[in-house]
Order: structure tokens, then C-alpha cells, then sequence
């Protein structure tokens, strides 16, 4: 469809764009409102006791991507199996005492936002939605009700009944997950990071912004959507699994690229890399593997560099042999190993228990009638953002799309239910303003303020007949509901602040501690691989963060240049160190040469609190006469220049750790 066309059809969709509408997004969220409403009438009809959480459920699960749907459901559904489960034992336990409650729900909470922390995509929705699923049963729990068991199965039979929905319906019109989509642009960015190092090796000299830079940034990018794009689809795990070993090995190679060697060999590997680019861009692996090969062959003095193109040859899917004896610290690379937040997830977890329990004991000191809503607003809101790049920035938009929704539901009840005459009318009452909050969903401005209009429509909407309650209990339920999100912000803003510059120094810790812990190990080099399959994932998630905030870009990128490099210094010093211990160690001053290697070992354990003092040790090494002829004097003096560049920024991050 082209702007030239006068056809009618045309000119009414080319009016919806000037109105500022995503037609895409608007087919997407109109279909949602009619299941969601589909799915209030149906719960009703159930005789559930709150069909509308039934429609809530819809806009919670349902998503444009087929692969998207099945995941979010099958997680928003175990999520709320755990969640509602919890709280049926909650309230058990409490027998009454709501400050039991209270304190045992805010735990819960506090643990599932840590652990949602700790692992990513839709599994760590499903991990949080299991802490606020409790919330539901418990805080919004009928003192009334004649079983405590039956109306945290109720809830849950309501909240699944809207999965199953957006499920079945919703996988319709759903588009299907392309995981082949990723494997391409991954064997694409193989080919560019071979055919860039082949320029580099010809020429001798690096090109740091141009390639090893803007590599990084890409691949990181890559990381960072790769659970997006695989989830759902056939394979897409596999497939994900397979990117990050392909991401780890490209890695490996990238620092070859910024200081590539001279000699005569290293013009035979760019010729056999040019060609093995070639061969990823036709897609003819057998020919990849014979360049592969090639190179591996030409570069066979360079055990490092034979190492990374091995493990490069093995991910892309052929065999490469590599000559006896070329073992390298590099290889075998195992499955791949995913950075962990444990920093963020302890600071998630105490976050969301402590605004959690204070939401709660101020609704218990105050006896407020409605503080159960402020208490699950809080709860759910210091869980589903923690994870987010900027909670403080989003939860304005929040705020104001909860304030929509209080009000379209108070004229719904007020304004709308008074003129009916049964709880069917009144149902069939509230598919206008679903419809709406579909238009708001989907408009291009006010598109961030369409999902929570529609929760909050829906959570304070109860179709039950005789209608009962004032006017004024409505608006302070509504009044509590909007107070969640900005209780949840003070949190975000006072525990732990959340900012971008302190998730980049987080980061910038933690990459540097993995050296740190590496240093420490005895033995490490015997397990290598382990350390570094995490060391590049957590170069590639730095790399990612800066270009997303746009926070110190080249002081992340070159951060993660540097943990590489010293992440050879350490397998290398312990390489040699392992070799003393068997008396293989050279130099005519074995004794003292053992001790200068040992020292620098030692740096590099505090390399982050004492960047300086590691930079010198690894300086004094690399000057030193004598230290047998397999010691690598260049890589340790080239350690040592980066490792001195950075000293401020290494300090800086460690000072307010």
C-alpha cells in the first residue's frame, strides 16, 4: 500500500496515521480488547467472583509474536499457580493476624524479585508475576468468604481462564517467531569480524572505532534481544544457546584486531580469513572449513590465536583440526555461562521487601480501609521494573496511565451502571471503554499510558449486583491504586537508586571482579574455558549497556578490551606457575623469576581496588631480565599500558561499590 493510492480503504487507514495511530499496533490491541472482554463475559458466566481480572489477564499474556504468546502464557500461568498457591499458605499461616500476612508476603515478594533478577525474558516475568499473584489472594481476600482454599482457587482459576484465551485466540492471528533471522545476522557478524581482522593483519595496524568498537557494540546488541527473538519459536532455544557460543568466540578474536602482530605467517591467515568470510557469505561450509583450516595452519606459532579460531570453526558448525600440541587457553569452549546480577538481584530483593512491608504496616498502623490496593500497587510495581534500564522514567507514564484508568472506571460504575438493570448489562457496559484503552494503546504518543489504563479499568471494576458502596470509597480505592506507583518510585529513587551511571559502574565491577576471582583460583588455566565463556558475556552486556545509555562508551568498550587482555595475563601467569611447580619453569634466575610471576598473580587479585600498583607489577615482569623464553613479555607490557589508561575509571567504580 502506497500514500499515492485514492482508493477509499487506503485514504480511511491513511487517516488513522495522521491521527498518529500504528495501524499495525491498533489491529494488535483491538484484537486484545474484544478477547479481553470475551473473557470477562465467559468468567462471569463461570460464576467466578471477579470475572474482570479474567480481561486483565488477556492484556497481561497476549502479545503480537506467536513464539512471544506461547512463553508469556505458559509463564504468566505457572507464575500464578506458585503465586496463588503461596497465598492460600499465607493466609493459612496467618490465621487472621495481618502483620503475619503482611511480613510473609513481603518476603515472598523481596525473594521472587531477586530471583526474577537473576535470569531474563519471559521466565523472569513468570518469576516476579508469582510474587504479586500472591498479593492478589491475599491483600484483596474477603474477610467473608467462606474458604480461604476456595477463593485463592477461584482467583486462579479467573486469571488462568483469561491465559487460556489470549492463548487460543490470540495464536490465530499471532505472527510466527523467525529464530532463523538470528542465526543469519550471527553468521553475518562472523563474517565481518574475519574479513575486518584480515584488513587488520595485511596492514599490521588496528582500527579501533571502526572495527574492534563498532563489532562489540553489534554483537552486544545482538545478546541483548537474543531471548526476544528466539522465544517460543521451534529450535529457539538451541538457537540461542549456539548465538551466544558463536558471540563468545567472536569475542575472543576482536582484541587481535585492535594491536594485530606482524610477520610473515600473519599475512597467510588474513589471506585464509578473507576467504573463510567469503564462505560464510555464500553459505558454503565446506569451503569455510578448509580456509578455517588454513588459517589455523598458518598461525600455528600463535597458540592464542590458533585457540580462538578452532573454537570459532567448532560453534560455526564443522570440525577444525588443530595441530598436537597447539592447545590453547582458549579452547574448548563449553556451554555458554550468562552473566548474573547478583549485586542487582540482593538490591531488587531488599528493595521490593522493604517498600512492600512499609506499604503494609502503614496500611495495618492506619487501619485505612483501602490499603490493601495501595500495598498490591506497590507490590507489583517495585517487582515488574527492577529489571528495567530506567523504573524511575517509566513509572511517570505509569502514574498517568493508572490516574486514565481510575477514571474511566469510576464513570463507568458512577455514571454508566446506576442506568442498568443487571450484572449482564452492566458487563456488556464496560466493552466501550475496553475499546478505548485499545485506541490508547495503540496511538504513538500516548501508546505507554494504554496498558496500565486498561489494568486499573479492570481492577476496579466489580460487575456484581445489587450495587453497593459510595462514590467516595470508588475515588479513594482509585486514590490508593495510583499511589502504588509512586510509593514504588520513591523506592526506586531512595533503596539502591536506580540510575543508569550506577548500573554501568555495577557492571564495570563485576567484569573487572571476574579477573579478580580468577586471579584468586589456584589452577585456573586447567579450567579456562569455564572463565571465559562468562568473561565474554559479561563484555558484551557492558558493551550493550553503554550504547543503550550512551553512558562512557569508550571507557566501557575499552573496560571490556582490558578484562580481556588481563584475562590472558591470569591464564598465562598460571600457566607458568604450573609449570614451575612441575620444574619446567626456564630462565637463569628461575627463583626470582617464580616470585615476579607470583607477585603479579597476586596484583591482579585486587586489580580493580589497585589498578596502578597491578599495572606496575605486570610492567616490572615484562622488563625483567631472565623469566625463561616462554614468558610473553609483550602482552604483559601491553596489560600493563591499558590497565594504567583506565586506573581512574577501575577506582571510580570500586570506590562506591
Amino acid at each position: 500500500m502506497t500514500h499515492a493510492s485514492i482508493s477509499p480503504v487506503p485514504a480511511k487507514l491513511h487517516i488513522l496515521d495522521r491521527l498518529g495511530f500504528d495501524r499495525e499496533r491498533l489491529a494488535f490491541t483491538g484484537r486484545t480488547a474484544v478477547v479481553a472482554f470475551l473473557a470477562v463475559a465467559l468468567a462471569w458466566a463461570l460464576g467466578l467472583g471477579h470475572p474482570q481480572w479474567a480481561g486483565m489477564s488477556v492484556w497481561a499474556a497476549s502479545q503480537p509474536l506467536r513464539g512471544h504468546l506461547l512463553e508469556k502464557s505458559l509463564n504468566r500461568f505457572l507464575g500464578t499457580v506458585v503465586g496463588a498457591l503461596f497465598g492460600i499458605l499465607v493466609l493459612v499461616v496467618s490465621d487472621g493476624s495481618t502483620w503475619i500476612l503482611v511480613l510473609g508476603l513481603s518476603a515472598w515478594i523481596g525473594l521472587c524479585a531477586g530471583l526474577g533478577t537473576l535470569v531474563r525474558g519471559f521466565l523472569s516475568y513468570g518469576v516476579m508475576l508469582s510474587g504479586y499473584s500472591a498479593a492478589l489472594v491475599t491483600l484483596l481476600h474477603a474477610p467473608h468468604s467462606p474458604s480461604l482454599v476456595d477463593t485463592g482457587l477461584d482467583r486462579m482459576a479467573t486469571v488462568l481462564l483469561g491465559v487460556i484465551l489470549a492463548l487460543a485466540l490470540g495464536w490465530l492471528s499471532a505472527e510466527q517467531t523467525d529464530s532463523d533471522a538470528v542465526r543469519r545476522q550471527g553468521r553475518r557478524l562472523a563474517g565481518e569480524v574475519l574479513s575486518d581482522l584480515a584488513d587488520a593483519l595485511t596492514t599490521g595496524q588496528g582500527d579501533v572505532s571502526r572495527r574492534a568498537h563498532g563489532l562489540l557494540a553489534e554483537m552486544g546488541a545482538l545478546e541483548d534481544t537474543l531471548e526476544a527473538r528466539t522465544a517460543g519459536s521451534p529450535g529457539g532455544r538451541g538457537t540461542a544457546r549456539w548465538i551466544r557460543r558463536l558471540l563468545s568466540a567472536l569475542v575472543a578474536l576482536l582484541p587481535w584486531m585492535r594491536r594485530p602482530p606482524v610477520g610473515a605467517d600473519v599475512l597467510a591467515v588474513a589471506r585464509a580469513l578473507r576467504e573463510a568470510a567469503a564462505a560464510l557469505g555464500e553459505e558454503r561450509d565446506d569451503l569455510l572449513a578448509a580456509a578455517l583450516s588454513r588459517a589455523i595452519q598458518s598461525a600455528r606459532e600463535r597458540a592464542a590465536l590458533v585457540g580462538a579460531l578452532t573454537i570459532l570453526g567448532d560453534v560455526l558448525g564443522e570440525a577444525i583440526p588443530v595441530r598436537k600440541g597447539t592447545a590453547s587457553e582458549l579452547s574448548p569452549l563449553p556451554a555458554p555461562r550468562t552473566h548474573r546480577d547478583w549485586v542487582g538481584a540482593r538490591e531488587a530483593g531488599l528493595r521490593a521487601l522493604a517498600a512492600t512491608f512499609a506499604a503494609g504496616a502503614v496500611w495495618q498502623v492506619t487501619g485505612w480501609s483501602v490499603g490493601g490496593f495501595l500495598t498490591l500497587g506497590v507490590a507489583i510495581m517495585i517487582t515488574v521494573f527492577s529489571t528495567m534500564d530506567n523504573p524511575v522514567g517509566f513509572l511517570r507514564f505509569v502514574v498517568v496511565g493508572q490516574v486514565l484508568g481510575v477514571l474511566g472506571a469510576l464513570a463507568c460504575r458512577w455514571l454508566v451502571w446506576p442506568h442498568l438493570g443487571g450484572e449482564g448489562a452492566a458487563i456488556l457496559s464496560m466493552a466501550p471503554f475496553m475499546l478505548t484503552g485499545a485506541l490508547l494503546f495503540a496511538h504513538r504518543r500516548f501508546g505507554p499510558l494504554g496498558f496500565d489504563y486498561n489494568m486499573v479499568f479492570l481492577l476496579l471494576l466489580h460487575p456484581a449486583w445489587p450495587l453497593t458502596g459510595q462514590f467516595e470509597d470508588g475515588a479513594i480505592a482509585g486514590f490508593a491504586v495510583v499511589l502504588g506507583p509512586v510509593v514504588a518510585l520513591v523506592g526506586y529513587r531512595t533503596l539502591f537508586p536506580v540510575t543508569a551511571h550506577r548500573r554501568f559502574r555495577s557492571l564495570l565491577v563485576m567484569l573487572v571482579g571476574e579477573v579478580e576471582a580468577m586471579a584468586v583460583r589456584p589452577k585456573v588455566s586447567l579450567h579456562a574455558a569455564h572463565w571465559w565463556a562468562r568473561l565474554h558475556h559479561r563484555v558484551l552486556r557492558l558493551a550493550r549497556w553503554a550504547e543503550k545509555t550512551g553512558l562512557e562508551r569508550d571507557v566501557a568498550l575499552e573496560a571490556g578490551f582490558t578484562a580481556l587482555l588481563l584475562g590472558r595475563v591470569v591464564l598465562h601467569l598460571d600457566g607458568l606457575l604450573q609449570a614451575d611447580g612441575r620444574g619446567e619453569g626456564g630462565g637463569k634466575d628461575g627463583a626470582g623469576s617464580r616470585r615476579a610471576r607470583f607477585l603479579a598473580r597476586e596484583r591482579l587479585r585486587r586489580v580493580g581496588r589497585d589498578p596502578l600498583g597491578a599495572a606496575r607489577a605486570l610492567a616490572h615482569l615484562s622488563e625483567r631480565k631472565g623469566g625463561g623464553p616462554t614468558l610473553d613479555r609483550s602482552l604483559l607490557a601491553e596489560a600493563a599500558r591499558d590497565l594504567t589508561a583506565l586506573a581512574p575509571d577501575f577506582e571510580k567504580a570500586f570506590a562506591v561499590r
